[in-house]
């Protein structure tokens, strides 16, 4: 078997965030504030110790080019050409500069209206609402919607009800909403329980090939992958496969190591449509 030593890395470096996830001692359960800090801090040093140096990772609300402002974002990872933009007030995120969202949360197994899971939704539905146009480099010639062009958002959490269950529930938030699928979480992260990947359209999915080999060529699907394990290698290998908002000159160094997607579980398919 082939060494993956930046696969390895990873592995040692989830030890560290799942302590960060671990339930809070009674003592400290009153402090939300420097709790739910760390747990982001924690993922914040987890993507800048996997991205080059000149990347960025900000908290904040994103704005797009019309002025519209998304709800607080725990991580945006940005691109080098995010300029500072910064005042003795804030750090503004612009939406042309980021690479992906991620809102953090501790437990989203509960499944309620008002969960933490919804919240998180809402969330993801403010992010996909911004404008934002990339520079896709397109070999193919195909024609890209719009909505292609939309801000990748992913959920991370320690806790989370069965990935079917909560797929099921996005799917149902989304109907009673009246949400469309490019307003969803491209990525549920559950520390416990695996991964769920949402490809709004498989045909414009950066896993359209794996969809492919399952069977699937079109529609929107979610991918059930129980390997809690590998669910942070997988992440970020996730995130490394998506284009950037202004194409770099060569592809990044760790692409090389994290790409092609290994998944050693049986995965499952939910919610062709």
């Amino acid at each position: 078997m082939a060494k993956r030593p930046v696969l390895d890395a990873i592995r040692e470096s989830v030890r560290d965030i799942e302590i960060r996830f671990d339930d809070t001692p009674e003592s400290f359960r009153g402090d939300r504030a420097q709790t739910a800090g760390s747990r982001e801090t924690s993922v914040k040093e987890f993507l800048k110790s996997y991205f080059p140096s000149n990347w960025s990772v900000k908290k904040g609300p994103i704005y797009d080019v019309d002025g519209n402002s998304s709800r607080e974002v725990d991580c945006a990872l940005c691109i080098p050409e995010h300029p500072p933009c910064t005042t003795s007030k804030r750090e503004l995120i612009l939406a042309e500069g980021v690479h992906f969202a991620i809102e953090v949360k501790p437990d989203i197994s509960s499944l309620g209206p008002k969960s933490e899971i919804v919240r998180a939704l809402q969330q993801a539905a403010s992010v996909k609402a911004l404008k934002r146009e990339m520079l896709l480099v397109n070999p193919a010639r195909r024609a890209y919607p719009p909505e292609t062009h939309k801000i990748p958002f992913a959920i991370l959490a320690s806790k989370t009800a069965s990935l079917k269950g909560t797929a099921e529930f996005i799917d149902n938030y989304k109907q009673k909403e009246s949400l469309t699928e490019w307003d969803l979480p491209d990525i549920v992260v559950g520390l416990e329980k695996g991964l769920i990947i949402h490809a709004p359209s498989v045909e414009y999915s950066v896993l359209r090939p794996f969809f492919e080999k399952g069977g699937v060529t079109s529609g929107e699907v979610y991918w059930l992958v129980p390997s809690p394990d590998e669910a942070l290698p997988l992440f970020l290998s996730l995130i490394y496969s998506f284009s950037t908002p202004v194409p770099t000159v060569a592809s990044p160094i760790l692409q090389k190591y994290l790409l092609p997607l290994e998944i050693k579980v049986a995965t499952e398919v939910y919610g062709v449509t």
